[in-house]
């Protein structure tokens, strides 16, 4: 594996990019309410004006990545034959932890079989960018050492940011 460093604004400059091309998705903070001290992280669509509130070096995020490519509700009749997801942009996700590619590598198993295959998934799979993140440190809520997965992304991935 090659390593390669970016500085902040040629970062800012690939998200840009990324933009024009996919519908990216990446962590954001929230909060519960003023009254509640809690923060956490939740996937979000990103544009060009919430761009900067993505967040880095965070636990993982409240929602699963795995929800992103597998939609809870899609119009079926639309999408009879193979390519039709006109206008459509494929599916850039930043921040895919190791247990949220894990989860990810079951649902692929799953829906990308030939026996159960569903088009709708596969072609936003095959089409999708995954970059994943490592874990800096693991939250007390986290479960990665549990069943035994890697705090670092090691597969069903596109790229790593660290």
């Amino acid at each position: 594996m090659s390593i390669y460093y970016i500085n902040l604004v040629d970062w800012k400059r690939l998200l840009e990019k990324l933009l024009q091309k996919y519908t990216l998705y990446a962590p954001v903070s929230r909060t519960t309410s003023p009254l509640v001290r809690d923060e956490w992280t939740t996937f979000e669509r990103i544009n060009s004006e919430n761009i900067n509130n993505i967040v880095y070096n965070f636990p993982r995020a409240a929602d699963v990545v795995k929800s992103i490519f597998f939609r809870e509700r899609e119009i079926a009749t639309k999408y009879f034959r193979e390519g039709e997801r006109e206008g459509e942009a494929p599916i850039a996700v930043l921040g895919a932890k190791s247990c949220d590619l894990a989860a990810l590598r079951i649902q692929d198993r799953i829906f990308m079989a030939e026996e159960f295959k569903d088009p709708s998934y596969v072609e936003l799979r095959e089409n999708g960018l995954i970059i994943g993140s490592d874990c800096q440190s693991i939250s007390p809520t986290c479960f990665c050492t549990v069943v035994h997965i890697k705090s670092y992304a090691t597969d069903t991935f596109d790229t790593v940011s660290y």
